[in-house]
């Protein structure tokens, strides 16, 4: 305790506040995970399987191939990093239905660009 207080000697509460003098907590990354895992520049998380390092020989050909892919976060897991790392994340479901919907977006846009064409097309014909 009197080592917290001698830290923020200059405020009046022990834990800091928004008075002069006062300096909020910092909020530190976890090492040990960021040491495991890449985080891409769309927030997703890849990391290497587990029990993909050594002992290798009594696995099979199948197992030793599957363990040298990078996996990506699930849903599940994304709470827990955001918290350890205090910064937003997006999961491989997140991604895969984002891209369904830019995909969906992106032909629709591409049918309503197609649609007065035809018209124009059918006018056409039917002048002939």
């Amino acid at each position: 305790m009197i080592g917290a207080l001698a830290v923020n000697a200059g405020c009046r509460y022990p834990f800091g506040s928004l008075q002069s003098g006062c300096t909020m907590p910092k909020n530190k990354s976890h090492k040990g995970l960021l040491k495991r895992v890449k985080i891409t520049k769309s927030g997703k998380i890849k990391f290497k399987p587990p029990r993909s390092r050594h002992l290798k020989s009594n696995k099979t050909g199948l197992q030793v191939q599957s363990y040298r892919k990078s996996r990506h976060a699930r849903s599940g897991d994304m709470g827990a990093f955001e918290k350890l790392l205090f910064r937003g994340l997006r999961s491989q479901e997140q991604h895969e239905a984002d891209d369904a919907t830019a995909a969906a977006e992106t032909t629709a846009a591409a049918d309503t660009k197609a649609a007065p064409k035809a018209k124009r097309t059918a006018k056409a014909k039917a002048k002939a």
